[in-house]
């Protein structure tokens, strides 16, 4: 038995010295990074730098600004698409980061008024040790915790995927002055309820196009009906006969399809750039875009844009295709007949269309052929046209063997393949691609080149992140005093089990501290304020388990029973009450896990870690110290274990009342 007592101590000491190193990272061994705080800025630009008529790129002109009027002489400068630009620079701490950041956007103003600031943000990179000595660096213990948009502050934006749409051309007459457009717009939604048409979003540009937007159809039958009433109702408010200029039929919103958009704008966010963004699939057709540190909704709809826009493009014969490397990932450079690096857009702007993402037919495949001669050679992915794709792309192949064919999306170039051969049938295979991952992302996006449906905007909302660490501040504020309170209680009521209860809810809170810091791949536990709530209930839980084995103490040491053998007894006959309990919260836990979206998710997530840390510090904390406790000569002090109600003087006040 004393075997087992100290083996259950030395789990629990080793286990809670893990997870104080993991939550708080107090020592690194070895060479350390470097602490800075790096900045950056992103700007959007009204109009294409394609169109801006400059006679140098755009990023040397936004350098020499900044070396001039900003004195960021280290900044990178970057693009991102045709209309977003990228600032980069780093700092020797926050006031210094700040005051640059400041300087930035000051020479930006001036010499480019209408671009919009989407995110200026700065991090903290590495951290300054107290001290070092042998190799070793000493840091001041602190929580490395992953923060959810509501305790950071940022964009969330909601996304609605359409069932159907309309468009008709109704002419630069119907509506002349945007006023006009708004009553006109106004006019129609109110006429299409009156004709029992709900739910519909009308939009009319000023080219005279009319999309209607339906988000509750059921069925073609529906949308013949719709379309027919939209027919009437225009007819009647603008009275000429409308041709329709596009018309989409009914759409299919199931969870491939949901999933499909959702992958979609999970790859236009973060190849932006912007930190730690959660994009996830709400309800049917629902998907939920929220943007950490990204303070304006209207540049972060900007961001995700007219989504899925894939071309197959020709190459220019003057520019010469190669790859380079960038924070880790290959892209695709192109460069003139003296080897300089030509801007992507220049290219683009340049380059003839040969397909469209359009024109594909889903799925593409992405393929690893064990038995080819180099891995480069090994990873294929494999796509097909329709009948109109295929003849254009048999063309092209026929005239172009050895020449690149340039992939490009969102104008963006992902990929740079050479034909190899003539491809009369529609059907090719890309070769050349450096992972198994790469070739994944680009088979998603082969796959909804174009999205799968058309989606707006159902709501937008910004979240201020004043509010965030005032709510931050305030939950541990109440969170101390919580635990300070039930500690209090504990340790008067329950006196010696309860101030080991205490050292064991310590070290339940740094195996919570020490997941919720964790990075694994994908997996990335965020606190939010629904995960507080979460810590808060499985906190009550952790207190409750040792309130059932105390008071199952108690009955046992009434009855006369030896201490040792109370104390055994207690843990064996509260355990199956407690598991009981632990799992079948746990299973809800995973349930809402699994089933619930955005604030759900983060509650079930906090609860499922609190739950399987009350399970760890039940079975191995609370007993094993309360094991090694009655085995020194504490353990003739009965009335240390005691609860207060079992003191003489309770009992004898009890008794005189």
């Amino acid at each position: 038995m004393a075997v087992i007592v100290r083996r259950r101590l030395l789990i629990t000491a080793l286990v809670t010295l893990l997870s104080l190193l993991l939550a708080f990272r107090p020592i690194a061994v070895g060479p350390i990074e470097d602490y800075r705080v790096e900045i950056t800025i992103r700007y959007s630009f009204p109009k294409p730098f394609s169109e801006l008529n400059l006679k140098e790129p755009i990023e040397l002109k936004v350098k020499e600004l900044l070396e001039k009027d900003a004195k960021a002489d280290l900044a990178s400068v970057k693009v991102a698409g045709e209309s977003l630009l990228i600032i980069e620079d780093e700092s020797p701490d926050v006031a210094a980061a700040e005051q640059k950041i400041t300087a930035i956007q000051k020479a930006m103003k001036k010499a480019y008024p209408g671009a919009t600031v989407v995110e200026a943000t700065y991090e903290e990179i590495g951290r300054k040790p107290v001290a070092r000595f042998l190799g070793i660096s000493l840091f001041a213990p602190q929580p490395r915790l992953h923060l959810g948009l509501d305790l950071r502050g940022g964009s969330r934006i909601v996304l609605l995927c359409h069932r159907a749409e309309f468009a008709f051309q109704l002419g630069r007459t119907a509506a002349k002055t945007e006023a006009e457009r708004q009553a006109l717009q106004e006019k129609i939604v109110r006429e299409l309820e009156r004709q029992g048409l709900l739910g519909a979003s009308v939009r009319l540009d000023p080219s005279g196009t009319v999309v209607i937007v339906r988000t509750q159809s059921e069925g073609s039958a529906q949308v013949e009906r719709d379309l027919r009433i939209i027919q009437k109702t225009l007819n009647a408010l603008v009275g000429v006969a409308n041709e329709i200029k596009d018309r989409r039929a009914y759409f299919t919103v199931d969870e491939s399809t949901l999933e499909t958009v959702r992958q979609i704008i999970d790859l236009r966010i973060n190849r932006y750039g912007v930190a730690e963004p959660q994009i996830y699939a709400e309800g049917r057709d629902r998907v939920v875009v929220e943007m950490p540190g990204v303070r304006n909704p209207e540049a972060a709809l900007r961001l995700i844009g007219e989504m899925g826009n894939l071309e197959f493009r020709d190459v220019p014969p003057r520019y010469q295709v190669s790859e380079g490397a960038e924070e880790g990932e290959s892209r695709v450079l192109f460069r003139d007949q003296k080897g300089n690096e030509v801007p992507a857009f220049e290219v683009y702007r340049q380059s003839r269309l040969i397909v469209s993402g359009k024109e594909l037919v889903p799925p593409a495949t992405a393929r690893l052929d064990p038995t080819a001669l180099t891995p480069r050679e090994a990873i294929t992915v494999h796509l097909r046209f329709n009948r109109e794709g295929a003849r254009k792309f048999a063309e092209f192949t026929r005239r172009n063997i050895g020449k690149p064919l340039a992939i490009w999306y969102d104008k963006e170039c992902i990929s740079a393949p050479t034909v190899q051969d003539y491809i009369p049938h529609g059907e090719a295979y890309i070769t050349g691609l450096s992972s198994m991952e790469e070739a994944l992302l680009l088979k998603v996006i082969l796959d909804a080149g174009a999205l799968p449906v058309p989606v707006s905007v159902l709501w937008r909302q910004t979240v201020s992140p004043t509010l965030g660490a005032d709510t931050v501040v305030h939950s541990l504020q109440a969170g101390l005093l919580g635990i300070l309170g039930v500690c209090l209680f504990m340790v008067l009521y329950y006196r010696l089990p309860g101030l080991l209860a205490c050292l064991a809810l310590f070290i339940y809170a740094s195996l919570v501290l020490a997941v919720m810091s964790l990075h694994i791949g994908q997996w990335r536990p965020v606190l939010t304020l629904p995960g507080i709530v979460g810590l808060i209930v499985s906190f009550g839980m952790a207190v409750d388990v040792n309130v059932i084995t105390f008071e199952r103490l108690k009955e046992e040491l009434r009855t006369g029973k030896p201490l040792r053998m109370a104390l055994e007894m207690a843990f064996d006959r509260s355990w199956t009450a407690i598991l009981d309990s632990h799992v079948t919260i746990f299973l809800a836990a995973l349930v809402l896990y699994w089933a619930g979206t955005g604030p759900v998710k983060g509650f079930a997530t906090t609860l499922i870690i609190g739950t399987a840390a009350n399970l760890f510090s039940a079975l191995f904390s609370t007993r094993a110290l309360l094991e090694a406790i009655v085995r020194t000569p504490l353990s003739t002090q009965l009335g240390l274990f005691q609860t207060f109600a079992d003191t003489p003087f309770v009992r004898r006040l009890v008794a005189g009342s």
